[in-house]
């Protein structure tokens, strides 16, 4: 991805399934996850699209931050990730996302910044014992826990 220096939708679907392949195959754990940033169009309509670039990369390098090397990182789509952590535990999972949550904290904790970044996530969890579903399957899941994680935490603000 030209922005965040990620990978891009279709160099993680090709890297995702590899190591998905590999986990299968061996019994290798591994966590998905999907990240979507929370309030994207309020930052472009109300400090503009730069700031709204400035945003995203701020969220790329707050998943760079978080990650220990076992990763794929992607921006899918234009406020969208998705992660593939294989060898990765439950635990792992949640480590990934305190660290970056814990990066995006500091950004927000700057005496000069403007507006906070947040994003919500869904995480899919696949052990040892794997259920045989494809890829796919688990994209879906961390899309639908992504989707309630989101409804929570507007339902808490509201």
């Amino acid at each position: 991805d030209a922005l965040t220096g990620l990978f891009n939708r279709r160099g993680f679907e090709f890297k995702a399934q590899q190591f998905f392949d590999e986990c299968t195959s061996n019994k290798i754990p591994f966590v998905f996850m999907t990240i979507d940033m929370d309030g994207l169009k309020y930052i472009n309509d109300t400090y503009g699209h730069m700031q709204g670039d400035i945003a995203i990369c701020t969220l790329a390098d707050a998943m760079k931050y978080a990650s220990c090397g076992t990763e794929i990182c992607a921006r899918v789509g234009g406020d969208e990730f998705d992660v593939f952590a294989r060898g990765y535990t439950k635990e792992d999972g949640e480590r990934f996302i305190k660290k970056m949550y814990e990066y995006l904290d500091m950004y927000n904790n700057r005496p000069d910044s403007e507006y906070i970044i947040d994003a919500s996530y869904g995480i899919v969890n696949v052990s040892e014992n794997q259920d045989n579903q494809p890829l796919e399957y688990y994209m879906k899941l961390g899309d639908i826990r992504m989707y309630k994680n989101k409804a929570s935490k507007k339902k808490k603000r509201d």
